[in-house]
């Protein structure tokens, strides 16, 4: 969640809520997570109030295609945790979300 679209999100900070509550969560549970950004360069940070939250099993990439599975090494991270359940969330249901869903849907 880029503060850059702050200003044009409906319900931003209800957003940037619920993204920290699934990340206290996941560590309250003992459950590896994987964040993964758009390209800083082009979509700007992501929210302060996301980084805030200190989450031991946590690994950051850097994405730039609306599939996450695009960008090799979050591919072969995912291989390697084999994880037996996968859950996404962000604010691009129509892109982002949508085609990560679809290509995890061939390979798991």
């Amino acid at each position: 969640m880029c503060i850059r679209d702050r200003p044009l999100t409906y319900k931003y900070p209800s957003l940037v809520s619920a993204a920290r509550t699934f990340m206290e969560t996941s560590k309250t549970l003992d459950i590896p997570l994987m964040m993964i950004e758009a390209s800083k360069r082009t979509m700007g940070e992501t929210a302060k109030e996301i980084l805030e939250v200190k989450h031991p099993k946590v690994v950051q990439f850097e994405k730039t295609c609306f599939s996450c599975l695009d960008n090799p090494a979050i591919h072969t991270a995912i291989k390697q945790m084999n994880p037996k359940d996968i859950v996404l969330y962000g604010m691009e249901a129509h892109a982002c979300v949508l085609f990560t869903t679809l290509d995890l849907s061939l390979i798991h």
